[in-house]
């Protein structure tokens, strides 16, 4: 792996005007189509989770993501496949894999927004694409502490207390990591995100603005390709919700 880039040493690298206006409208377009209209058929393999669905998890009760919209727009894989799979590779000399392209609306919460925390403990990475503006921290932006994905003994210390408190997500970071050491990634629609997974992150707890909607690309190991991905199939509604009107 690469030490010296962006990404490497600080764990995030942002990229302004990744994809144009006119396309992340497109998206929130179909997002609102499924979410509140019509859910995906069951053989396009997509599908929209809700954590409301799940009664003993407190966070994250206003997040909601359609899982595997590439299903439901094949260019997508075709435009920008080879575009992130390259970035990758020149900020850390790593082949990966695309898993998924998944759209994720995030509407006001002050309430149940998930603390800092990990993707796990293993290193992986994903790629966030702002679809709606977000020029403040109002709007929930995506928000991390740079260099955290190297805070090995930390992290570990969290684990552990994680264990002993029985905390049902063990990979929450909330003992030595806070937010006068964070920064909050604001920018507007069409602003991509690199981000290591292994750095302390979550989306701003004070979201009180607009609805925040975000594409999000999940990346893994290259010898993964083709791998089947489900995640959250569990937390998936059967039937769609009526929570706002669409613009």
């Amino acid at each position: 792996m690469k030490k010296d880039s962006q990404l490497a040493t600080a764990g995030y690298e942002v990229l302004p005007c990744f994809m144009p206006k006119d396309e992340c409208l497109r998206i929130i377009e179909d997002f609102d189509h499924y979410f509140q209209k019509k859910l995906p058929e069951d053989d396009t393999d997509s599908y929209i989770v809700s954590r409301r669905t799940t009664p003993n998890y407190p966070y994250d009760k206003n997040v909601f993501q359609l899982m595997n919209y590439h299903h439901l727009n094949g260019a997508l894989k075709d435009q920008y496949d080879d575009k992130i799979l390259s970035l990758f590779k020149e900020q850390l000399g790593l082949d990966l894999s695309i898993a998924s392209y998944t759209v994720q609306l995030d509407l006001a919460d002050t309430a149940s927004k998930r603390p800092f925390h990990t993707d796990g403990f293993q290193v992986n990475f994903k790629l966030f694409i702002y679809l709606s503006d977000v020029p403040q921290k109002e709007g929930g932006p995506y928000t991390v502490i740079p260099g955290s994905h190297k805070k090995y003994l930390l992290k570990w210390r969290n684990l552990l207390g994680n264990f002993l408190s029985g905390n049902p997500s063990p990979d929450d970071m909330t003992d030595g990591f806070s937010d006068d050491k964070s920064l909050s990634i604001t920018g507007d629609a069409g602003t991509a995100i690199l981000s290591c997974q292994a750095l302390a992150h979550k989306g701003w707890q004070e979201h009180s603005g607009d609805r925040r909607y975000m594409l999000v690309v999940y990346l893994r190991a290259g010898e993964r390709e083709g791998e089947h991905f489900n995640l959250g199939r569990e937390m998936a509604i059967n039937a769609p919700m009526q929570l706002y009107s669409a613009k």
